[in-house]
């Protein structure tokens, strides 16, 4: 009997199946979205660490059991809660207790505009001009922002950070739900001053026009966002 010859198989037409099958892949295939979250890594500094006091610091602890705690006594049990303590941390009463808060002082523009004066003479100084003139640029920048706010503003001690510590077994989504409530609370304090100040919430200011670019850097300086973060030092309770 005679062989029955094999056909042979087109090369080129699974080549083809191969694509259309990779393309619908490609079309039909869900990727899910991952959260993201973007700091500015700090400036490396030969300059010796601040030593920051307990009123300086708001502490946020979040354990191994994602158990968040404020100040190491206020149990939260949902994170957007964390925005109401930023706020006490940044517009707490004067008349506080000044060792649990930390400092508040009035900047005015007559203050930043004698400061300013008062470095000039020392710009043209070989060691010292350059230190001076740095100096100016920060007073600058706080006259501007007094300037739009009225003549004055109150400036938060520099010291003043907001502290999170995360255990080594801290779930991811409970870092992100802690750091949400946290810009939560300073993004409505901002809004709140933009709105008094300028009419138009802090969210809706443009950068890219002078103006409001200026409105953007005045609430920042108002309610500066430091966020120091540590890890696999939390309480396992």
């Amino acid at each position: 009997m005679a062989k029955r010859e094999l056909e042979e198989i087109n090369a080129s037409s699974m080549a083809d199946i191969a694509f259309l099958l990779l393309v619908f892949f490609l079309v039909t295939t869900t990727f899910s979205k991952e959260t993201q979250v973007e700091e500015k890594l700090p400036r490396k500094t030969e300059e010796p660490p601040v030593k920051f006091y307990p009123y300086n610091i708001l502490e946020i602890l979040a354990n191994k059991n994602d158990r968040i705690l404020i100040e190491g006594e206020h149990d939260i049990d949902d994170p957007a809660e964390i925005a109401d303590y930023v706020k006490d941390f940044y517009i707490h009463p004067a008349s506080e207790d000044k060792k649990k808060w930390p400092e508040v002082k009035k900047v005015t523009s007559t203050f930043c505009k004698s400061k300013i004066e008062s470095y000039k003479p020392y710009l043209s100084d070989p060691e010292l001009g350059e230190k001076y003139e740095d100096s100016i640029k920060i007073f600058e920048k706080k006259l501007m922002a007094a300037d739009l706010l009225g003549g004055s503003y109150n400036e938060i001690s520099d010291k003043a950070v907001i502290a999170i510590t995360l255990d080594n077994s801290t779930k991811y989504e409970t870092y992100i739900g802690v750091l949400d409530g946290i810009l939560t609370g300073l993004t409505d304090l901002r809004n709140e001053l933009s709105q008094k100040y300028f009419n138009k919430p802090y969210t809706e200011l443009d950068k890219d026009i002078p103006e409001e670019k200026d409105m953007i850097e005045a609430c920042q300086l108002v309610y500066p966002k430091r966020i120091f973060k540590a890890k696999g030092i939390a309480s396992d309770e």
